[in-house]
């Protein structure tokens, strides 16, 4: 490596390293050189896995994981929005300090942050025992996502989603970049593995697995993301599937092809097959949604607050029982695959909205969630309503491929909201009228 040198900044504990025509910089103990060098590497092989040229300089710094938090909560924008929403449902606490909850979870998953205003990466500092290979492996997760963050505008992205289903695919497309890049960087030197280092990774999955387990199923969302994305990314267009990516995979290719073109859902994430295919499956809309509103407002004798949609992924946090999501924390083995975080009541889902009127004790919650078919409607309606909605005393009313939950003052209008739905709001898929009930058969899933 030509034109190195190392400056050393006790105040800041932290190493600069400038390595050819790239800069990279990170933060390792002072006393371990060794560090130094494998970030170093780790630059120069990511950016060869990736076939790209010197970027963006990078501050890497390690710091004690509770110290991360701050830092990890700005991954996910709007995080009090939508935990606000998830709560309407009984999904949360309604006085649960959101963004405080999420940055310890993923500090305890010993997750990775980075800063794109400063293009700073920070590591958990207890990764140090797991051993080199390990602290590699992060660092090579971390140069993907900031590669990818700076190529396509992430973070601007994400502040501009309006939904949590927008900003899900968001994090999807993002984190699954990362964990792929690690995954490929991982293969070219698998050779160098040594018995601890294997067992330094494990011991890492673990504590990530277990951390996100542990939580509310919202709070999952980011280890969800980062599975899901991986998944999504290394499923090809001839339907073929590969969790082993090689480095012959075009990955840079990839990722560039689906930023230009993103996934229209989370639905999309979770069946990635709905989004290869030529005739790919759009979600349902609501043409009508202001004169819809209009009339929800009138029915409430509120002011529209709130607005959201939780795509699959979210109907599949509400189609979760309580029980089922302790007997997963135990039993599930499948917490990388779709099947986990897309439950059976939930597979159904041609799209959703959630409206909220008014504010505190005094708002109405009215939650229209669509269906492929009317079976599909009345499964979730009768997972959901017999469990969180009935403890968010959220009444049920579902008729044809359209439920309806609601709250407050349009709790008892929930047979209204549906016919609201069907005259003012108009359900659409793309450019055709949305069959509200079955015909002869059901559309295939």
């Amino acid at each position: 490596m030509d034109d190195r040198r190392v400056v050393l900044r006790r105040g800041f504990a932290s190493l600069l390293a400038l390595v050819g025509a790239g800069e990279a910089t990170c933060a390792q103990d002072l006393l371990e050189q060794t560090a130094l060098e494998a970030f170093v590497e780790t630059v120069h092989e990511v950016r060869e896995v990736r076939g790209i040229g010197p970027g963006k300089q990078l501050a890497f710094r390690l710091a004690k994981s509770r110290d991360l938090a701050p830092t990890l909560v700005g991954s996910w924008p709007r995080i009090e929005l939508d935990a606000t929403s998830f709560a309407a449902l009984g999904l949360l606490p309604a006085k649960l300090d959101a963004k405080r909850k999420f940055g310890q979870v993923q500090a305890q998953m010993l997750s990775i942050g980075y800063d794109s205003k400063t293009a700073s990466v920070a590591i958990p500092e207890e990764t140090k025992k797991l051993g080199r290979y390990v602290a590699k492996l992060l660092a090579a997760q971390a140069i993907g996502r900031a590669i990818d963050t700076e190529r396509y505008d992430i973070d601007a992205r994400m502040e501009r989603a309006k939904t949590f289903d927008e900003r899900f695919v968001l994090a999807a497309l993002r984190d699954g970049a990362a964990l792929l890049t690690m995954s490929e960087w991982a293969v070219t030197k698998r050779d160098g593995w040594t018995m601890p280092e294997r067992l330094g990774l494990q011991s890492w999955e673990r504590a990530r697995n277990d951390a996100s387990t542990r939580a509310p199923r919202f709070f999952s969302t980011m280890l969800a993301s980062g599975l899901l994305g991986r998944n999504f990314y290394a499923q090809s267009k001839n339907g073929a599937s590969s969790l082993l990516p090689t480095i012959s995979s075009g990955t840079s290719k990839r990722i560039e092809s689906v930023f230009r073109d993103l996934p229209a859902s989370s639905e999309q994430i979770l069946h990635p097959d709905k989004y290869w295919s030529s005739d790919r499956d759009e979600p349902v809309t609501l043409k009508g949604e202001d004169a819809l509103l209009h009339a929800l407002s009138a029915l409430a004798q509120s002011e529209l607050t709130d607005v959201n949609t939780l795509g699959e992924f979210g109907c599949g946090i509400a189609a979760t029982p309580l029980l089922q999501r302790a007997i997963a924390k135990v039993l599930d083995k499948r917490i990388g695959t779709s099947v986990y975080w897309s439950p059976r009541a939930s597979d159904g889902w041609a799209g959703d909205r959630l409206y909220v009127f008014g504010q505190g004790e005094n708002a109405s919650v009215a939650w229209v969630t669509m269906w492929d078919a009317e079976a599909d409607a009345s499964e979730f309606s009768g997972v959901f309503g017999s469990g969180n909605a009935k403890r968010a005393k959220l009444e049920t009313y579902a008729e044809g491929r359209i439920a309806i939950f609601a709250s407050g003052k349009l709790a008892t209008r929930a047979r209204d909201i549906h016919r609201a739905v069907i005259e003012h709001g108009k359900p659409c898929r793309g450019d055709r009228s949305f069959d509200v009930f079955d015909r002869a058969a059901a559309p295939q899933k």
